[in-house]
């Protein structure tokens, strides 16, 4: 009985081995047929990583974190496959990005991307949606709030900006005098440019050309036709508003006052509280009336015309300073439309940089600074420190040339209410 169980034992062992010994030599034939017929499908795209800007009639889709080709690693992709539209666009070799062009239809369209391999198998997609800039687009932006304002020999000219459409790059302004053609191209990025060199009581018809660059958008457009007619104010029209008011002087406890005279030799600070002697609508306009009565200013503090809200002083007032700004006075609870005036004089001509100091708790409030009669930083967006206590000075990047001799620069609250805290001038170097 053992025997015949050892016959079979060995019996069954020697099919198995030549069914193992009849696969041509090779044991694992049965298992390269197996991964031969497994797809390894290319490598494709993270959706995370992909974004859509828009271009005159074309789109850019950016696939990878970034463009350099060396950085490229998509193993077995060959091609890059965009379809869109009932179209289907291929790239070869395979992209870290795309550009697609002819979207002259102003839509929004969507996008289907994916990688394919040298067998045609393809990735999982990604997808991308967006608007091209179309000429309907161009034909509905505009420069709106196109303005200006000028003193005898310069002219500002300013319009709202709308950062949330686009953003102005470049300005082109034009025009013809007594000298011949003027042509200027300057940066628009501040929303406001200054013509120089003028003459006193002269109109110039000035034709105006703008650079934007619309939000997320990867190239500029132009838009023209814009034209201002500008007239310089006349030296005596100035000298009236100059000497209209009068400078707040120092007070004996030299708590409040500003020092008048700016000289190169160290920083000038203009005290928001010691705006001009002259009353409401000369010196300053409260357009709001107060709203904080128990810290009324100036019904007392040296200037005559009686108590608040009947003659020239008594405006609100916030005293409290902050690190930074030690001895400032500034003005406080400032309505939409206040505005003060500050009265100085310019011993040492020459550039100087100029500085503002505001609070402000809350959004969405702008000011507009004059020098002159003249616009000088376009609108200010006061932006939000959340603490109406906290002064703090913000430097604007720019330089003011300032004349030797009587200058008047003006503040206004222009959209919302904020804490003015004042100016500060430090000479820079002199003219050339």
């Amino acid at each position: 009985m053992k025997k015949f169980k050892l016959q079979i034992i060995l019996g069954v062992a020697l099919v198995a081995f030549v069914a193992m010994s009849s696969c041509n030599g090779d044991m694992y034939d049965n298992i390269n047929k197996l991964v031969d017929s497994e797809t390894v499908y290319p490598a494709g795209y993270v959706q995370t990583k992909v974004k859509l800007r828009a271009g005159l009639e074309r789109v850019e889709i950016d696939l990878l974190s970034s463009r350099d080709p060396d950085s490229l690693y998509l193993p077995r992709a060959v091609k890059t496959v965009v379809e869109y539209a009932d179209t289907v666009v291929e790239f070869e070799p395979a992209r870290s990005f795309v550009n697609i062009e002819g979207l002259k239809i102003a839509q929004v369209y969507h996008f289907k991307i994916y990688t394919k391999d040298k067998f045609g198998n393809v990735s999982t997609p990604v997808t991308a949606e967006g608007k091209p800039i179309t000429q309907e687009d161009i034909d509905l932006l505009m420069i709106d709030g196109l303005s200006y304002t000028a003193n005898t020999t310069q002219a500002a000219i300013v319009w709202k900006a709308f950062p949330n459409v686009y953003t102005v790059t470049d300005v082109t302004y034009s025009y013809t005098d007594g000298s011949g053609p003027h042509s200027t191209t300057a940066s628009g990025s501040r929303n406001i440019v200054v013509l120089s060199g003028l003459s006193a009581s002269q109109t110039l018809s000035v034709d105006i050309s703008f650079k934007v660059l619309p939000k997320d958008a990867i190239e500029e457009i132009s838009l023209t036709g814009y034209n201002l007619s500008i007239t310089t104010m006349n030296t005596a029209d100035l000298n009236a508003y100059l000497t209209l008011t009068t400078p707040f002087p120092a007070t004996a406890d030299g708590k409040i006052g500003n020092p008048y005279y700016v000289r190169s030799s160290e920083p000038f600070v203009l005290s928001a509280g010691a705006y001009d002697f002259g009353g409401p609508g000369k010196a300053l306009l409260r357009a709001q009336g107060s709203n904080n009565d128990g810290n009324i200013y100036r019904n007392a503090g040296g200037e005559t015309g009686g108590p608040y809200n009947n003659g020239y002083g008594g405006i609100d007032y916030n005293a409290r300073t902050a690190a930074g700004t030690p001895g400032l006075v500034g003005v406080g609870w400032m309505g939409e439309r206040d505005w003060w005036a500050y009265t100085v004089e310019v011993v040492d001509a020459g550039i100087y940089k100029l500085e503002y100091n505001r609070a402000k708790d809350g959004e969405g409030a702008f000011a507009v600074l004059t020098c002159d009669n003249m616009d000088i930083l376009g609108r200010i967006p006061i932006t939000n420190n959340r603490n109406w206590s906290l002064f703090q000075w913000v430097d604007p990047q720019v330089e003011l040339p300032l004349d030797a001799g009587l200058h008047k620069f003006k503040w206004t609250a222009a959209v919302s209410n904020h804490n003015f805290g004042g100016l500060r001038l430090t000479f820079v170097r002199p003219f050339p």
